[in-house]
């Protein structure tokens, strides 16, 4: 039962480590595709993540290490898109 709060705990820090980096980039950067790299790493590490989860190599629990490193990469997404469309508005 102490798992699901734990969870959200580390899905509210990823969120807010995305907001954090992009914001801090956008305050700095003017170029709309520096202030989004962070948000294509992420992409990418989204897609490695898939791509590995799905693969026929897993052993054991592999695949869901693979989907929780998924959920939190997209919550780092998630965290970077807040902060690209807050410090758009400015």
């Amino acid at each position: 039962m102490k798992t699901i709060p734990l969870l959200l705990f580390w899905f509210s820090i990823f969120v807010s480590a995305g907001f954090v980096v992009t914001y801090v980039i956008s305050r700095f950067f003017k170029n709309k595709y520096i202030r989004l790299t962070p948000s294509f790493i992420v992409i990418l590490l989204i897609i490695y993540s898939v791509f590995k989860m799905t693969s026929n190599a897993n052993i054991g629990f592999d695949s869901i290490g693979y989907f929780l490193m998924f959920l939190f990469f997209v919550s780092v997404l998630i965290g970077t898109f807040i902060a690209y469309f807050i410090r758009r508005k400015k």
